[in-house]
């Protein structure tokens, strides 16, 4: 199947190796050239030094890749998700599938990923949403390091399909789900508290005070995923409790390393 990525970073590069490992023909998109240059002619992934597969193509056209398939996997930041999303817009012609593996909240309206989507994609080119998230860091993943994701949707054969791409019998398993507000809300709020605990760790406060935030941590993301209409389990799944360790306990994790700084 042909999977396009919008954003070739980290995790956009990560995850289209998982998708070419798995078959897929994938081309990515990204504005920065640099990039695209290692992606196409080193074979390289852009922020770490380890080769991809050869049949990972990269571009600078936004047209080119939107024509090259109807599965839009969107790896941009939040706060540029709006704008990327109103130029693709623009561009397509037919309904797309789109999923999103970024995770945060936008400042100006405090909107989730599928909140953006749904204001800014006209409905008649809009297929479905799937939100793929949970503990993963892109430098372990690129490895093929064991990892889990979720990918929730309320439209479950989307969910399912997104399983079905995703899914590597050697190092990813993908669960699915239909609590959209509860995975996007919980994936966004553990950054919050993944800076805070690298803050503690700086401060020297101990693993006991980590512990403590760590744990208190939970209950507030369970607190929030009720409050705006998601299931509390949700919260004590991958995208909640498991994100929530592997970004407030690892050096890898950036909001850690911001709080540390």
């Amino acid at each position: 199947m042909k999977i396009t990525c919008i954003g070739g970073g980290a995790w956009g590069t990560t995850l289209a190796q998982v998708l070419s490992d798995n078959g897929h023909e994938v081309l990515i998109r990204d504005v920065n050239k640099d990039f695209i240059n290692k992606i196409n002619n080193e074979h390289l992934h852009p922020f770490f030094d380890v080769t991809i597969p050869t049949n990972i193509k990269a571009t600078y056209d936004l047209q080119e890749a939107l024509n090259f398939s109807n599965i839009i996997v969107l790896c941009v930041p939040t706060k540029f998700m709006r704008s990327v999303l109103a130029e693709v817009n623009q561009l397509i012609k037919e309904p797309k599938l789109f999923v999103n593996v970024s995770k945060g909240i936008e400042i100006e309206t405090s909107y989730c990923v599928s909140q953006i989507v749904e204001e800014v994609i006209e409905k008649n080119k809009f297929k479905a949403y799937v939100d793929l998230s949970g503990p993963s860091h892109a430098e372990e993943l690129i490895l093929r390091k064991l990892t889990a994701l979720v990918a929730a949707s309320k439209n479950q054969d989307s969910a399912k399909l997104v399983q079905q791409l995703f899914s590597n019998s050697e190092y990813l398993r993908v669960y699915t789900s239909d609590d959209v507000i509860g995975v996007e809300t919980s994936g966004a709020i553990k950054n919050a508290i993944a800076i805070v605990s690298g803050i503690a760790y700086g401060m020297g406060l101990g693993e006991n005070a980590r512990a403590f935030l760590i744990s208190r941590g939970v209950r507030e993301i369970v607190m929030i995923v009720d409050a705006l209409g998601g299931k509390k389990e949700t919260a004590y799944g991958l995208s909640g409790i498991g994100d929530l360790i592997v970004t407030a306990s690892s050096r890898n994790s950036r909001n850690f390393q911001c709080g540390l700084k």
